[in-house]
């Protein structure tokens, strides 16, 4: 089976049940209580994934290296580790997952060399090292859309979450 498909499975799994509560609890579809639920259940897959990264860093630093030298910095491989096909039971490994990490490394290598912790500091160290140089106007844009995701979403949970605390009211997710 693709990998996107146990990926998203076990998004929707994380999500659904939260927008299905909310609808229960209060008769309506919020859709800032989606986004941020849905990013929520991106955020945990991914917490999963760096568990990987943690375990298995120096087999995807080997991995990332062998691909940059195939393929050369700022390249995706011609079939994207999310398409490709991958068995239940890898699926479920940790070692499996640590791909992502290589792959996203031909982009910016602070994962794999785990300069830097934190997504302002990862997004400073690509700028800093020009790790956009010589790679395609698409591929910058997928590095800025990446790490503006984890900036957006979290200042948008800290502002709800101080309104709620300003105003003392759950209102803003209902």
């Amino acid at each position: 089976m693709l990998a996107i498909v146990y990926v998203s499975a076990f998004v929707v799994a994380a999500w659904a049940p939260f927008a299905y509560h909310h609808r229960a609890v209060h008769g309506v579809v919020n859709p800032t209580h989606l986004a941020l639920t849905l990013f929520n259940a991106i955020n945990l897959l991914i917490c999963l994934w760096e568990n990987a990264l943690y375990l298995h860093v120096k087999k995807i630093r080997k991995k990332y290296l062998a691909m940059k030298r195939t393929l050369g910095h700022g390249t995706f491989p011609p079939k994207l580790c999310l398409f490709e096909d991958v068995s239940l039971r890898d699926a479920l490994t940790y070692e499996h997952w640590g791909i992502v990490w290589a792959t996203y490394s031909l982009l910016d290598p602070s994962y794999s060399d785990q300069m830097l912790y934190g997504t302002v500091l990862y997004f400073g160290n690509y700028l800093k090292n020009q790790y956009y140089r010589g790679t395609s106007a698409a591929y910058v844009g997928l590095v800025v859309a990446m790490n503006a995701i984890w900036i957006v979403f979290p200042a948008a949970w800290m502002w709800m979450c101080w309104g709620m605390i300003r105003t003392g009211s759950l209102d803003a997710l209902r």
